[in-house]
């Protein structure tokens, strides 16, 4: 019997490692707990630090925007009036433009009119037409038939009308001036009556 036994071992079981147990073992559930615990502190720092650095990140954009909202709101209303001003400046531009052309027109005006003015000026009373009328021919000098005993043969002047150049025939009606110049009646009476009051030769007044 007893050999029996030392031929015949007791075989051990080997006991598989799934169905050991630490649970019974205070220490390692106390350690595990601890470490889970480290971690999940560590977890949720490191959620939180995320969560600060998003919010970080969110206030930076969102004062970012302002800004950025801010300044294009400025430049808008900058342009709005950059633009008045330009087209102010054109309404300026344009009036005097207006003005100037008024100025020149105007400039021009005097001009014209200071030249009528001094063509005016140059103008004596001659170039005023004064002429006699009907009564004041009929009673200025003498008139007369011409008759050759009545003036002296060997005075051309005397024979030829200075008007029309024309010698006198007989019973020609002639004018004697008072100045003692004398012409044919109708070549005098256009002269005096449409012309001018001034003997066409020496240039005598006849109203005088």
């Amino acid at each position: 019997m007893n050999d029996f036994n030392k031929k015949m071992p007791i075989p051990i079981m080997p006991i598989p490692i799934g169905y050991i147990s630490i649970s019974n073992n205070p220490f390692s559930t106390q350690e595990h707990r601890e470490d889970n615990e480290l971690e999940n502190e560590e977890d949720n720092n490191y959620h939180e630090e995320e969560c600060d650095i998003l919010r970080s990140i969110d206030d930076d954009l969102h004062e970012m925007i302002e800004r950025n909202y801010n300044e294009r709101v400025t430049i808008n209303n900058n342009y709005v009036l950059l633009l008045e001003k330009f087209m102010l400046i054109d309404n300026i531009t344009n009036k005097l433009e207006n003005i100037r052309n008024l100025v020149l027109m105007e400039m021009n005006m005097l001009s014209a009119l200071n030249n009528v003015t001094a063509i005016l000026s140059n103008y004596n009373q001659e170039a005023v037409i004064v002429c006699l009328t009907r009564n004041q021919f009929d009673n200025l000098g003498q008139s007369y038939q011409y008759c050759n005993d009545n003036i002296n043969q060997t005075d051309n002047d005397t024979q030829r009308c200075s008007i029309c150049q024309e010698k006198y025939n007989n019973y020609d009606l002639i004018k004697n001036l008072p100045c003692g110049h004398n012409y044919h009646m109708n070549c005098i009476f256009t002269w005096l009556c449409q012309r001018s009051v001034y003997c066409p030769i020496c240039r005598k007044d006849c109203r005088e």
